[in-house]
């Protein structure tokens, strides 16, 4: 791998992980297209860290009233941390359930570019879906409903094509939240989301290196240099973290309509590349 591929995968899976434009689906493009290898394409597995990490600087306020509820503080931020921290294994919950029973159709599915290509369309009628209900009136803080809804919009997200962010977002809306509420919330779900994501990832090609062959993990160390790797990353958390205040900062007053447009732009080139 060039570092020229490792920082394009890096500002791509930076900028798709959070907005709602599918990382996967822009992933099958990167596969159909440059003619990436699957070796190579676990790469992303490790960049995911960068983005990772950047969402967890950009929430470091929650992610330390959380730590305080967990020592047994009783003032009010660690209440809240404990609260927070109920939310989110709450959301994330449906989604381990559905990965551990349905990683194998999961898997079947990522090769299809066609399937890909019908989700971001599905994608995008979401976003617009969600758009067309009127904005609450008061502010809503995220309630149990609202983080049921969410979580068990994840589990679509494993699909290719589906963007986790706009899946998590639209559900978020149509439950009651304002734009910037749900993608708040949507944010703070990516953590145990992609943690649990990469080291499946990881944990699958170790043993896959382990095997008979030594593949995919053997071709993937000869492919990709540390140094690849280590631009990735740190592209990814680049991209990451302007990606999330670029996009919160945009929806206090912008609308989904045009991350919608996107998708469907990108899906219809993905029809294009099937049949050409």
């Amino acid at each position: 791998m060039t570092f020229f591929e490792a920082i394009l995968l890096g500002i791509i899976q930076g900028v798709t992980e959070f907005l709602p434009i599918s990382s996967s689906g822009h992933l099958v493009v990167i596969r159909d297209w440059f003619g990436i290898t699957e070796a190579a394409l676990s790469f992303d597995a490790v960049i995911h860290l960068g983005s990772l990490l950047a969402v967890m600087v950009a929430f470091h306020s929650e992610l330390r009233a959380i730590v305080r509820g967990l020592t047994g503080a009783r003032d009010d931020e660690a209440k809240e941390g404990r609260k927070l921290l109920r939310y989110l294994v709450l959301a994330t919950l449906p989604l381990v359930v559905a990965a551990l029973f349905f990683r194998d159709t999961v898997a079947l599915a990522f090769e299809s570019t066609l399937f890909t290509a019908l989700m971001l369309y599905f994608t995008g009628a979401l976003l617009l879906y969600a758009e067309k209900r009127p904005p609450p009136r008061i502010e809503l803080v995220p309630s149990r409903r609202h983080v049921l809804a969410m979580g068990f919009a994840q589990i679509l997200a494993l699909l290719p094509g589906l963007s986790r962010s706009g899946m998590t977002i639209g559900a978020g809306m149509l439950a009651g939240l304002s734009r910037v509420q749900a993608a708040r919330f949507s944010f703070l779900m990516s953590i145990p989301a992609i943690l649990g994501a990469s080291l499946f990832e990881l944990t699958h090609v170790a043993r896959a290196s382990a095997g008979p062959g030594g593949l995919p993990g053997e071709e993937l160390a000869q492919t990709i240099s540390t140094g690849a790797l280590i631009t990735g990353t740190v592209t990814s958390l680049i991209a990451s973290y302007l990606s999330i205040v670029v996009l919160l900062r945009f929806l206090k007053s912008g609308r989904l309509v045009g991350f919608a447009i996107y998708t469907w732009v990108l899906a219809t080139l993905l029809l294009v590349l099937e049949v050409f």
